[in-house]
């Protein structure tokens, strides 16, 4: 669907390019930019992203538009469009996990040329292989990207056009293949795109050594600041066009990488109904005359094309209570009472509205170690049975044990391995009523293969306890498998269920936990590419991670932030913020780090009534530097 809207301030026309779903899109923007008989026509899944993202700089230079295909499947959109094109070469980007060779084959048809395929092992040798076939050495530029925070990336697409590929690192290395790429294209000058959050300051070191050339850092704040960032650097004043996308939705957005190349355009980034200050900003610095919408109305609805300015309010923190001991976890009751767990004491804790604080009761704990009184949580029913639900470290076990404060209460699982490190601990109740348990290995690795070991799993019960008749295996707690030490469990609004956990010297991870997935430990870390294993949607070092509790802002009070994901972190003395996809994938599609070092260690983030987020501080755990405050909550809202 090909779209003209109304005029917004500073620009002509606004035409929106989108169809019924990723592939119609594809379509309209190919329509809308792209002769018949182009020279090439590259096709990628928009699923597997950095295949996808590295073709956009290729596309736009010989000329072609990016289509999109399922692994098995040539959608009625993009045959139609092919029909159209008859372009005189397909690339099939990714190798045969991401498109079949029977799509292959079939694509044969509408072309009156080739088909090629460029593939490496990993999204790194297939960046590298598309950058290969594309460009000569000695090209003027190569974009860098991680490959996992898209929307940075996502806008380099455009200015890789004419210019030169988009390759891929992690973090904190750069992979054999994009080294090798590196060398034999010789580029004058280096772009990373993104903070430190997604390239670290020794990979821009690294590809100096690589290249001998200079490395710039192109980034800012945000997604949007980022897209704004590289637009000022190559965009000129007088540009006639500028695409809109999201930068959550990636297909829409990814085929528009090598059109609005094409057209020597940036692709800026905008929330759904708004445009943020830094975009409408660089829009007003060049002044094109014409926007592309990348998407339905659904994506980016009219307002967008009429650069609606985001009305966002302030956010702003406060210290709810000080002087705590290592507190764990938080459960919030009718009433607007917040219950508290102190770890080393074994003190359950109640603060109510009025901000006092006062001990329930007190649980026989074993505190040697990591252990102690760990995860908390609320009935679903609270208000009509009263129970609370805590997870702790006895003295011959770790064990759940549901309760009324101030009563004894009545343990729902015992005999979980217990040790002074790796007792995980975080409980939480999902969506589907039942309740959910991340045990850490104990300190036994094997344990975390072991299907008859509680340990190193996350557990499914029901809330007495019982196996859930719809448990991954029957008469089984196990839920999930392969975890060294996990310690944050949310679902986002899809019902899915985002955990994460420390690695060992390496490798924390963030995973969406699937019924029966097998998480890896100890046999591999990170993404591994095993198919025996389920990667992680994020991995971060430790001395930026080591992360512990997690929450998913759901009806916040916060709207720029709805649906994010929070990670607090430990050794990291940060709170993560990660964009989720909001296309209805599982993904992973930005991340900023907030408050670094501001609060020390931080143990977990929740979601309070209000819709704030309250963080709770370890700095008087033995591993921080703790201040006279020390321990804290503090609450992040609006002001």
């Amino acid at each position: 669907m090909i779209g003209v809207l109304a005029r917004p301030a500073g620009a002509q026309t606004v035409t929106r390019l989108a169809g019924a779903d990723r592939y119609g899109t594809a379509a309209a923007i190919s329509e809308s930019q792209f002769q018949p008989q182009p020279f090439k026509a590259y096709v990628a899944t928009g699923q597997s992203f950095p295949d996808a993202l590295a073709a956009a700089p290729a596309a736009g230079w010989s000329g072609g538009p990016v289509l999109l295909v399922t692994r098995d499947q040539i959608p009625q959109p993009i045959a139609d469009e092919l029909r159209r094109l008859q372009p005189q070469h397909i690339v099939v980007v990714g190798g045969t996990e991401a498109i079949s060779a029977t799509v292959e084959a079939q694509l044969r048809f509408f072309t009156t040329g080739t088909v090629t395929r460029n593939a490496g092992a990993d999204r790194f040798g297939t960046a590298s292989a598309v950058s290969a076939a594309a460009f000569a050495p000695s090209a003027p530029m190569a974009f860098v990207a991680t490959g996992l925070d898209f929307p940075d990336a996502l806008s380099a697409g455009a200015p890789g056009v004419g210019r030169g590929p988009i390759l891929l690192v992690t973090r904190d290395s750069v992979p054999d293949a994009t080294a090798a790429e590196l060398r034999r294209l010789r580029p004058q000058t280096i772009a990373v795109v993104g903070g430190t959050s997604a390239v670290s300051d020794s990979v821009l070191e690294q590809l100096r050594q690589i290249s001998g050339v200079a490395v710039d850092r192109v980034a800012g704040a945000d997604r949007f600041g980022t897209s704004a960032a590289l637009s000022a650097v190559f965009t000129g004043v007088g540009t006639e066009n500028a695409f809109l996308a999201t930068g959550l939705n990636f297909p829409d957005a990814l085929a528009g990488g090598a059109a609005a190349g094409k057209l020597g355009a940036p692709v800026l980034l905008a929330d759904t109904r708004c445009v943020p200050q830094v975009v409408r900003a660089e829009v007003a610095r060049f002044g094109p005359s014409r926007l592309f919408l990348l998407g339905g109305p659904a994506a980016l609805d009219d307002r967008v094309g009429a650069l609606a300015e985001c009305e966002t309010p302030g956010i702003g923190i406060s210290t709810l209570a000080t002087g705590l001991q290592v507190p764990w976890d938080v459960a919030f009751v009718p009433g607007g009472s917040a219950y508290l767990t102190e770890r080393p004491t074994g003190r359950l804790l109640r603060r109510d509205p009025n901000g006092s604080i006062a001990e329930v009761q007190r649980f026989v704990v074993d505190p040697s170690g990591e252990g102690g009184l760990l995860g908390l949580a609320a009935s679903p029913n609270f208000a009509e049975d009263g129970m609370l639900y805590v997870f702790f470290t006895s003295p011959s076990d770790n064990r759940i044990v549901r309760f009324r404060p101030g009563e004894a209460g009545t343990p729902i699982l015992t005999g979980l391995p217990k040790a002074s490190v790796h007792d995980a601990g975080r409980i939480a109740f999902g969506p589907d009523g039942m309740l959910y348990a991340a045990t850490g290995d104990a300190g036994t690795s094997s344990r975390s293969q072991d299907p008859a070991s509680p340990a190193g799993k996350i557990l499914r019960m029901t809330p007495d306890g019982g196996v859930p008749a719809d448990n991954p295996t029957q008469g089984s707690l196990v839920f999930a498998s392969g975890f060294r030490d996990p310690q944050g469990i949310s679902w986002d609004a899809r019902g899915r269920l985002y955990a994460d956990e420390f690695g060992p010297d390496r490798d924390d991870e963030i995973n969406v936990v699937v019924p029966g997935g097998n998480y890896g430990w100890p046999v591999v870390t990170g993404v591994a590419d095993d198919p025996r294993f389920v990667d992680p949607v994020v991995v971060r070092q430790p001395d930026v991670a080591s992360w512990s509790g997690n929450a998913i802002l759901a009806g916040g009070s916060i709207p720029q932030w709805e649906g994010d994901l929070f990670v607090a972190a430990l050794r990291g003395t940060r709170l993560y913020r990660f964009d989720l996809a909001s296309d209805g994938e599982a993904a992973v599609v930005g991340a900023e780090e907030l408050y670094v070092g501001q609060f020390g260690r931080i143990r977990h983030v929740e979601q309070a009534p209000d819709g704030s987020l309250w963080l709770l501080t370890s700095n008087q755990d033995g591993r921080g530097s703790p201040t006279a405050d020390d321990d804290r909550i503090i609450r992040v809202g609006p002001n």
